[in-house]
């Protein structure tokens, strides 16, 4: 398939080793095997980690809501502070794992500080804070990752729209050709019902193109001999034959795909100010 690579699911800027579930993705995406549903196996493992992690979150949430709505209701005080305890390890030990995994790397970052907030909380008795900032924390880890990872499937979903092959008349005979490999000036069959491969010409036949993905048209858009063809676009009932006329990398589809993929990973000039301050600002803390 041309066009660049799909994005990781955590490309997040800055996030790196410190990101909290970065060792569950590697791992799951060392794993080819399917689910049966249309799935490999690294994504069905990575969808049940995110379910997993859900779970852990929300169940936290919930205990460490009880034992702060029950502090002082309850005769017993330890029932309330067990419940916080519980909610802070089920949803913040992953926070902690990374904490400590930077500290030993003698990279304080933002898990690390969390951590020793948590633990200055506890040590100073101050339970239903040190249980809000974990809480608080994995939910906006959480939030974090699951829009990464819509802009990941947003960009698998793009790249689903650019053929691998396109057919090529050469010598009248229909030949399949790797879309990297195309030139200016190869003329291009597109048949009916099929996405439209290259950026080019039409030379010959009458059709309606589908741009809803490129151009956000809502409805399809007739086209006949001398109009543009966009790369991504689906082809309506009619059959088209498309000279070539940009670079397969200079195609709109592979163009909007890097796009979309450069605005993901480039770090925002304000997340590049909180990293500087945050380097000096952690340690001292």
């Amino acid at each position: 398939m041309t066009g660049p690579e799909k994005a990781s699911s955590c490309s997040a800027p800055g996030k790196g080793a410190s990101c909290t579930y970065c060792a569950s993705d590697s791992a799951a995406a060392s794993i080819p095997i399917s689910d049966g549903e249309g799935k490999s196996g690294a994504e069905a493992l990575k969808d049940r980690i995110k379910r997993r992690r859900l779970f852990e979150v929300g169940g936290g949430l919930m205990l460490v809501l009880a034992g702060g709505l029950s502090r002082g209701m309850i005769p017993a005080e330890v029932i309330p502070s067990i419940m916080l305890v519980m909610g802070m390890i089920i949803a913040g030990y992953p926070i902690v794992q990374a904490g400590i995994k930077a500290a030993l790397k003698l990279r304080l970052d933002i898990n690390f500080l969390m951590t020793a907030a948590v633990v200055g909380g506890l040590a100073i008795g101050e339970w239903s804070e040190a249980a809000a900032v974990v809480i608080l924390f994995a939910i906006a880890e959480m939030l974090e990752d699951f829009s990464l990872d819509r802009s990941r499937r947003a960009i698998e979903k793009l790249m689903e729209l650019a053929p691998s092959v396109a057919l090529v008349i050469r010598d009248n005979t229909e030949v399949e050709v790797p879309v990297a490999d195309l030139q200016i000036g190869d003329t291009v069959l597109i048949k009916p019902g099929v996405s439209v491969p290259v950026d080019g010409t039409i030379v010959s036949g009458r059709s309606s193109l589908n741009l809803a993905a490129i151009t956000g048209e809502s409805m399809p858009v007739s086209c006949r001999t001398g109009d543009r063809a966009l790369s991504g676009g689906i082809n309506g009932e009619g059959s088209l034959i498309v000279k070539v006329s940009k670079k397969p990398d200079e195609f709109t589809i592979n163009r909007i795909i890097s796009l979309v993929q450069k605005a993901q990973e480039e770090k925002p000039r304000i997340h590049t100010i909180v990293e500087r301050f945050a380097a000096y600002y952690t340690p001292i803390v």
